[in-house]
């Protein structure tokens, strides 16, 4: 977003960081205060009455084998932040990776053929119902993206922002990108098609473009919690066996709290200090 504003890679880190610092701090508070009173038995579960057993679980030791597997596990995590910072790595180079972090656990690990084909079959199977979700919500992307749906909403929404107060027009160009992110849940390609628009328009409002970046990164990071496009978001509550509907009536209190948050974050730079 930053490339396509014209304005450093990087820059207005500091702010940036702080906005980060105060989100996450009200995600967990939020998470805590929500654990404690599950503790005390005056919420009820998320999955209702459902509770996870112990039973069938076993206390294995931390064997010499297991720990060259933790091992390999760490190293590629380093490799996946190197290689996405520094060699653009995306989908097939990691999942490159992560299939010879497999085959390296199975070897260290001293499993047979048979096991590690079994294994990979288990977590495989484990993972269709996410994949095939991530899938569903990938379509609409397509119709939106193909149908020119998307560049008729930013057409009309650009016109509407640029007659409002600096503030006001921040807050909606937010609200905006939010909104656009149910169609193009991917970060990447929504500010190809976004921040092309959303530029020009701060300057001819008079906004500066790390805010109007901020707006971007805003509604893109807070409003894939709820969106059903996510497929990151949908394939987390399909493993974690949460139905959408109850993820909803879990989160909206979070979202508003963090919304509210967002639109105070986006006017300060706008109304107290000059953001370039």
């Amino acid at each position: 977003a930053q490339g396509i504003a014209e304005i450093p890679i990087f820059s207005g880190f500091e702010y940036r960081l702080i906005v980060w610092a105060i989100l996450t701090l009200i995600g967990i508070l939020f998470v805590v205060r929500y654990a404690k009173k599950l503790d005390k038995g005056l919420v009820k579960p998320l999955i209702g009455e459902k509770e996870l057993e112990a039973e069938g679980i076993q206390m294995v030791p931390l064997t010499a084998s297991r720990k060259f597997v933790l091992i390999f596990f760490l190293l590629s995590l380093i490799f996946v932040m190197v290689g996405a910072i520094k060699f653009d790595w995306y989908i097939p180079e990691i999942c490159a990776l992560f299939i010879s972090l497999g085959v390296l656990s199975c070897i260290a690990n001293g499993s047979s053929m048979d096991e590690s084909v079994n294994a990979f079959y288990d977590g495989a199977k484990a993972m269709l119902p996410a994949a095939i979700i991530i899938a569903i919500s990938k379509s609409i992307l397509v119709l939106a993206t193909d149908g020119r749906i998307i560049d008729t909403m930013l057409y009309h929404t650009a016109g509407a922002v640029k007659d409002l107060p600096e503030t006001i027009s921040i807050q909606l160009m937010f609200i905006i990108q939010g909104f656009i992110n149910f169609f193009i849940p991917s970060g990447s390609g929504q500010a190809a098609i976004t921040m092309p628009i959303m530029t020009p328009l701060a300057d001819l409002i008079g906004i500066s473009r790390q805010t109007s970046v901020l707006a971007y990164q805003l509604g893109d990071g807070l409003f894939n919690l709820i969106i059903p496009t996510s497929g990151v978001t949908m394939g987390v509550l399909a493993i974690g066996d949460i139905p959408f509907d109850k993820w909803i009536k879990w989160i909206w209190k979070l979202m508003i709290i963090s919304v509210l948050v967002s639109f105070v974050l986006l006017a300060l730079p706008v109304s107290l200090f000059e953001w370039t």
